[in-house]
């Protein structure tokens, strides 16, 4: 689970996670793109991401492994929405697991 960190932080973490394991992956970041330090993303002193901007910024987390997404810090009950529209009609595949190959 990738918890609590801006939206550019979450792919290369998915990334990593991904790699190591076959088992669910969550992401759920902050409103922001990026921080300039801890103390201003643990302070909420960043630049919030539009709701609409934050689903589209999901595509590239479940691109890279992440089964099921959310909102942490600063999102509210308008990005999920915004999430729930971008994924109302898709579906978001389970990773293949080592059962799945036969291993």
């Amino acid at each position: 689970m990738v918890n609590c960190v801006p939206t550019g932080l979450v792919r290369p973490a998915i990334e990593q996670l991904r790699a190591a394991t076959d088992r669910p992956l969550g992401a759920y970041a902050n409103s922001c793109q990026f921080a300039p330090s801890q103390d201003d993303l643990d302070a909420c002193r960043v630049a919030r991401m539009p709701p609409d901007d934050y689903a589209t910024a999901s595509e590239s987390w479940v691109a890279a492994g992440a089964t099921f997404i959310g909102g942490c810090c600063d999102t509210n009950p308008d990005y999920i929405a915004a999430l729930a529209r971008r994924w109302r009609t898709r579906t978001i595949a389970r990773p293949r697991t080592r059962r799945d190959q036969g291993l």
